[in-house]
């Protein structure tokens, strides 16, 4: 249980991180155009 817990958990945060970059590429998309 505990094990899946932390694949979640980490699966999560890569998910948070890739919807971050994304936003990011938008936001310096619309400044830099």
């Amino acid at each position: 249980m505990p094990l899946m817990e932390i694949k979640y958990i980490t699966i999560y945060c890569e998910h948070v991180e890739f919807i971050e970059h994304l936003f990011m590429n938008i936001f310096h998309r619309n400044v830099f155009c």
